[in-house]
């Protein structure tokens, strides 16, 4: 199996990814864990301890070991984990569920499909992007870099994600939607007119009916 070192915190949902992976067909064999905060050598799963920051990137790579960025921060975090991973001469691998279907889906390197994540063909998908558990894409969708989709948010047909994009959890992109570069969609928001670059939508709250009398 290939070494991996995965970069960045969420460990536990990266790791029942890669536990799926396996199962299907071995392929991965978790080194450890690259962080720039957490001190090495602390265990944070059972068997997986922290090997260090950026500084160790450069031997993990010539030892032959595929990297994994992993950040669940904003987009300049994401770049500049990639950057990092980038600066030691490396890319990022894809990690994508077994079950997810690739047919016709143009990505580029750095994707993170999880569990239940159902994409629509064809769709285009930038570097970098995380589609986190039983995320939709709908057919001829664009989606750019560095994009985080969360978990149970649709993303409909021929929408057009810019780079940098966050959209959370049970969030909706309505068909034929553009959503501008850098902008945020919070979690169970629905986006039916096009999002400025830069642009924050949340949802607007609900409130209790009252009971009849």
């Amino acid at each position: 199996m290939t070494p991996l070192a995965i970069y960045g915190g969420a460990f536990v949902a990266i790791l029942k990814t890669v536990d799926r992976i396996n199962r299907a067909g071995p392929r991965w064999q978790v080194t450890g864990i690259v962080d720039d905060v957490l001190p090495p050598g602390r265990e944070v799963a059972p068997g997986v301890r922290v090997l260090g920051g950026a500084a160790v990137l450069p031997g993990l790579l010539a030892a032959g070991a595929a990297v994994f960025h992993n950040v669940r921060g904003s987009a300049a975090a994401r770049r500049a984990v990639w950057d990092r991973i980038a600066a030691a001469g490396g890319t990022s691998c894809d990690l994508v569920d077994p079950d997810v279907d690739l047919w016709q889906v143009e990505h580029g390197p750095g994707l993170c499909a999880a569990q239940g994540v159902l994409l629509s063909a064809p769709v285009r998908i930038g570097r970098c992007c995380t589609l986190r558990l039983g995320a939709v894409v709908s057919h001829d969708a664009v989606i750019g870099d560095y994009v985080l989709v969360g978990p149970g948010a649709v993303v409909g047909s021929r929408v057009e994600i810019g780079d940098d994009v966050e959209i959370g959890a049970g969030a909706v992109v309505a068909a034929g939607a553009r959503v501008g570069p850098g902008a945020s969609i919070g979690a169970g928001a629905v986006v039916v007119r096009d999002v400025p670059a830069g642009g924050r939508i949340v949802p607007v709250a609900g409130r209790a009916a009252a009971a009849p009398p």
